[in-house]
């Protein structure tokens, strides 16, 4: 009767690490909003650029662990999409908004206009497909943010604990943190594609 129960245990627990990962999200998109508070746009933008990372593979971690039939009482796409509204559109409207990043005149109606259009996007029945992947136009607006920051020739120092880097730009920065989340979570997204093709061809 053990040995029933606790692969059980052991799947719901790895359920919802998988979702605090999810949740992670918005943790890091806090610490970005907490950032732009203080005036440091390129820790904001790695905070964001962390949030992808996270948002590029927890999809591939739900699906492995089968959090929809192990924890149904969580619906983990509205989870997805609540992180992913703040990360994606709050945090960027603020940031456009607070380091006056398009013409005073346009502060205010980029911002309100981001979010608008942010959550219509959100709303859309069919803006993923059936497996959870974006379709068409996802609301990052971080990479709106990211255009207007690689104008940004000041130089900062970054301190990456083991090693200092001085004196560098803050566009190469946010390039930087920017490349790696998309590059890693977006592999992980391929990878999880391909093995999952595979086992559908094994079951033929």
């Amino acid at each position: 009767e053990n040995n029933n129960t606790k692969p059980k245990a052991r799947q719901k627990a790895v359920a919802w690490a998988v979702h605090g990962f999810t949740t992670s999200g918005i943790v890091l998109g806090f610490l970005g909003l907490v950032a732009v508070f203080e005036g440091k746009q390129e820790v904001a933008f790695i905070f964001m650029a962390l949030a992808l990372f996270v948002d590029g593979i927890d999809g591939t971690l739900a699906r492995l662990a089968k959090v929809t039939q192990v924890t149904p009482q969580v619906d983990g796409a509205s989870l997805d999409n609540v992180v992913d509204m703040f990360n994606y559109s709050v945090l960027p409207a603020l940031m456009i908004y607070w380091f006056e990043m398009v013409p005073e005149q346009f502060l205010i109606p980029a911002a309100a206009a981001i979010l608008a259009v942010s959550c219509y996007t959100f709303a859309d029945t069919s803006m993923k497909t059936s497996d959870y992947y974006f379709k068409g136009f996802a609301a990052f607006w971080n990479l709106l943010v990211l255009f207007f920051l690689m104008r940004n020739t000041d130089l900062v120092t970054v301190d990456l604990v083991f090693k200092v880097y001085p004196d560098i730009q803050v566009a190469v920065v946010m390039l930087g943190a920017i490349s790696v989340g998309t590059i890693i979570g977006y592999a992980v997204a391929v990878t999880n594609i391909l093995s999952s093709k595979a086992a559908l061809r094994g079951l033929k």
